[in-house]
């Protein structure tokens, strides 16, 4: 805690659609480093059978898992009780899976989340559906009002006009620092993977988690309620 204040430590990991060994991610999960929601992309089936060890279905307890047999996959572990669970399938072949939860933080406070990856802007039709997808995330979010997140790998900058439109509604919570490509375990370019946080928030600290083998690095992230 901070003060009086308990913190939420939430952490968002491309894990790689071709990762075959989940060793360093169930170490992570398992260490007193782990956080208390974790986002996941590119998780395929694979990934959730490595993650059905006692000990951790005992950490994360609560879950919302969609694998699936391509890099869209995508999960949401969290310590405490999650409800109004929700997953929004696909429009068509162009378009990508997301996930809505809610978590029930700090005894009794509802926390909003959305789960979202994505396609790569390939082309201009790709980079127009990723703006639209965030779009609808953030007012999803900002419709009840109250404490929110929307975290994965956006498969965008802090400085493109996807975020920018957002920015009324939900801000960044990690920093500027390079998540993709994973590049010796400490060296990334672009920050592709991002957190961000409704106005009720207020940021703690922010930075990567371990190496987990992937081509991204984890961005995690501290906040207290406002």
């Amino acid at each position: 805690p901070v003060g009086s204040k308990p913190v939420l430590q939430v952490a968002t990991a491309n894990l790689n659609f071709d990762t075959a060994d989940f060793s360093a991610l169930v170490g992570w999960l398992a260490s007193g480093n782990a956080p208390d929601v974790v986002f996941l992309q590119e998780f395929t089936g694979q990934a959730q059978q490595a993650l059905q060890s006692p000990e951790l279905a005992q950490r994360y307890p609560h879950r919302v898992e969609a694998p699936q047999p391509d890099q869209f996959g995508l999960a949401i572990l969290s310590r405490y009780p999650l409800s109004d669970v929700q997953k929004v399938e696909p429009a068509d072949m162009q378009a990508t899976l997301r996930l809505r939860a809610t978590v029930i933080w700090a005894g009794d406070t509802p926390v909003r989340l959305s789960a979202i990856h994505p396609m790569p802007p390939l082309n201009a039709v790709y980079a127009q559906l990723r703006d639209q997808a965030l779009v609808e995330e953030a007012q999803h979010l900002s419709q009840a009002g109250g404490l929110a997140l929307m975290a994965g790998d956006f498969n965008t900058t802090p400085w493109a006009r996807g975020l920018f439109a957002i920015d009324a509604q939900l801000r960044r919570a990690n920093g500027v620092a390079g998540s993709w490509p994973n590049a010796f375990g400490w060296l990334s370019v672009l920050p592709l993977d991002h957190v961000l946080a409704s106005g009720g928030w207020k940021l703690v600290g922010s930075g990567h988690g371990p190496d987990l083998g992937s081509d991204h690095r984890p961005v995690v992230v501290r906040l207290v309620a406002r």
